[in-house]
């Protein structure tokens, strides 16, 4: 791995199987982890910039993690209250007031605030800002083909990220609420694939979908492949009759197998596919943005149920081996470029497969993020009490394992069917 200032060699111990002790899933850990929570929670709920309002960085995306904290529990309904209160602050925020409206993806712009708002809304039971909210994330344009000149494709910015507004949406939201979504997302999709395989052709590339973000071409979670293909097998599978074709999950399998392929020797995947440098190991770039891809592929392609078994899930446990010896980043705790966005690498091969060496490899991550002489170590991001930069990111994953905790039992194992918990890498 190069540039060995970006991470701290993992001095952990290795997975050598779950006993009767579980000594690495005690009560004493979780709470640990709810104490740490508790912390930074403080940390992200008053001291959060009133400038910034978007997902990524602003106070949308501490509301959306006191939204998610709420599915967790819906008996909490403080949690519902207090995504309220900060989304509330994020519409009378300068950055809201001067958001550009080129700005139209969910983790940065106004669009990411009209999400979070509408969802808060429904579980408000105030249905007509409901749809209020639903009217403004569409009332901004008209056809999407006349995006289709200028606006990228891409996750972070681009059409995609617009994709993840409205999916996102659909997710939580009942359908009876949502149906006017419905013709703009299939169009959505219709364009981005188009563009997708127009481009390949133009620039005779081996994948049949290609785009770039600022002239060169990205295989990650924010700017490439990763985070576009991921938004658009959910797209797929939510609306099997209008999108679903031969045609378009040829070219989706097709570019899957192109990134898979382009794994390093380490397991480790580059930031562009012609590109062999192994050096950055995060979700905007490198394995830790790859793996939900890889694990959302594994399940799109087969109909076996959660142990699906075959290369996509492979090609995921090899590039976890990576995420496990070089993941121990400097930068942060943070999602995008932090410990805590890798060890969603592990948590959701654990949710994918059951195998209790990802929830051990998740929770020893988890662990140094809870030592105040580890994190000394770290480097301060600009944005420190953030979802995507900062703690807000901890506070989310620390939340989905103390919730995984309730529902395993002594020998470590889940039941086959969980009514609630659906844990994604945060706003897939």
């Amino acid at each position: 791995m190069e540039d060995e200032d970006r991470f701290i060699p993992n001095e952990l111990v290795a997975f050598n199987g779950w006993d009767e002790t579980n000594t690495f899933f005690t009560p004493q850990i979780i709470q640990l982890f709810k104490d740490t929570l508790t912390r930074n929670e403080t940390k992200i709920s008053f001291q959060q910039s009133f400038k910034l309002m978007d997902v990524y960085n602003g106070l949308a995306g501490t509301a959306l993690t006191y939204l998610h904290r709420y599915f967790l529990d819906q008996t909490n309904r403080q949690m519902l209250t207090k995504a309220r209160e900060l989304y509330n602050k994020a519409l009378e925020s300068d950055g809201f007031s001067k958001a550009s409206y080129e700005d139209i993806s969910m983790l940065i712009g106004r669009h990411g605030v009209f999400t979070v708002g509408a969802i808060i809304m429904f579980y408000e039971g105030n249905t007509e800002e409901c749809t209020t909210m639903l009217n403004k994330l569409l009332g901004q344009f008209g056809p999407i083909s006349q995006l289709a000149a200028w606006y990228p494709h891409e996750l972070l910015y681009g059409k995609s990220g617009y994709l993840q507004c409205l999916l996102y949406c659909k997710r939580y939201i009942p359908k009876e609420h949502t149906r006017m979504l419905n013709g703009r997302i299939v169009e959505l999709v219709n364009v981005i694939i188009k563009h997708g395989k127009n481009f390949s052709e133009e620039k005779e590339s081996a994948s049949p979908l290609m785009y770039e973000w600022h002239e060169s071409q990205y295989l990650g979670g924010a700017h490439g492949l990763s985070g576009i293909l991921y938004q658009l097998m959910e797209a797929l599978d939510m609306f099997p009759t209008e999108l679903k074709t031969e045609e378009h999950v040829s070219m989706i399998r097709g570019t899957m197998d192109f990134i898979s392929k382009r794994q390093l020797p380490s397991g480790n995947y580059p930031s562009r596919p012609e590109n062999e440098h192994d050096r950055l190991m995060q979700w905007c770039h490198g394995a830790p943005g790859v793996i939900p891809t890889l694990l959302r592929a594994a399940t799109f392609f087969d109909d076996g149920g959660f142990r699906v078994t075959n290369d996509y899930l492979a090609r995921a446990e090899m590039a976890s081996e990576a995420v496990w010896t070089y993941g121990v980043l400097t930068k942060g705790v943070g999602l995008c470029h932090g410990i805590s966005g890798n060890a969603y690498s592990f948590l959701l091969l654990y949710m994918h497969t059951r195998y209790k060496k990802y929830l051990y490899q998740c929770v020893e991550f988890l662990k140094l993020c809870c030592n105040n002489d580890f994190l000394e170590q770290l480097k301060t991001p600009d944005h420190p009490n953030s979802l995507f930069e900062g703690r807000g990111g901890l506070v989310w994953i620390l939340s989905d394992v103390i919730a995984l905790s309730r529902m395993i039992d002594s020998t470590g194992n889940l039941p086959e069917t969980l009514p609630y918990l659906d844990i994604k890498f945060p706003t897939y």
